[in-house]
């Protein structure tokens, strides 16, 4: 999986766009917003993909651990599976920085880069429930009774330990728009495989296009988004890292 999405990031040079992280709006919490402005938009329907980003699941929870904190300690992950955390498991104030500030804004980054969408003007509504294993993952209350305004996609960004090394990082779609096109996904990333390098992003990158749906059909099929350079490698099945 990541031999394909590398050689699509690398084909293309990076166009004239800038990233902006908004202040969080108050009762948000933990969501960050990561826009794209463009120097050279222009007044057609099509606009850069506007993704939401919230790390509720790196915040401690009272009810259950969502993440490794010590070594030693039991983890339960979104599979299910009871995990005893080893210290590379740990999401450390480190890690938890460079995931949340610098892996997760880059994949952004790249994305909003090379998918356009035309923006519903309406808020992303959170279903009461979700399937597996979007219904593991931490929804601040605020998306279920209000939505979320501003964003054509939103993702739950995870960073819970794994049995295997096929569960360590995976990207999944949770809910659509009418139209079919994910509007809501969900991602992990175990602390023990992120590392401060340009190849983090790019697998972060990757399994946010598995939540976006590029995981069984061709991108080019997918009339719901418009691409600003080659995709051709980027889809290549499946959901999960190996």
């Amino acid at each position: 999986h990541r031999r394909g999405f590398d050689a699509m990031m690398g084909r293309s040079g990076p166009l004239p766009t800038a990233v902006v992280r908004e202040v969080p709006r108050k009762g948000q919490g933990a969501m960050q917003a990561y826009t794209v402005a463009s120097q050279d938009d222009d007044d057609s329907a099509w606009r850069p993909i506007r993704i939401e980003v919230s790390t509720q699941d790196l915040e401690k929870q009272r009810k259950k651990k969502t993440f490794c904190e010590n070594k030693g300690e039991t983890c339960d992950n979104v599979f299910g599976e009871r995990i005893e955390c080893e210290a590379e498991h740990v999401l450390s104030a480190e890690k938890k920085e460079l995931y949340s500030k610098k892996i997760l804004p880059g994949a952004v980054k790249l994305h909003a880069e090379r998918l356009l969408v035309k923006p519903t003007g309406t808020n992303i509504e959170v279903p009461r429930t979700l399937d597996s294993p979007c219904d593991k993952v931490t929804i601040p209350t605020k998306h279920r009774s209000g939505g979320v305004l501003g964003a054509d996609f939103i993702i739950y960004a995870a960073a819970g330990p794994s049995s295997t090394e096929s569960r360590a990082v995976w990207g999944a779609t949770c809910n659509t728009w009418e139209d079919s096109r994910p509007s809501i996904g969900a991602m992990n990333f175990d602390p023990k495989y992120m590392t401060d390098t340009a190849w983090s992003v790019r697998v972060a990158a990757h399994e946010i296009a598995h939540a976006l749906g590029f995981s069984q059909e061709k991108p080019d099929e997918n009339r719901n988004f418009r691409e600003t350079c080659a995709w051709e490698e980027a889809s290549d099945g499946g959901g999960e890292a190996r």
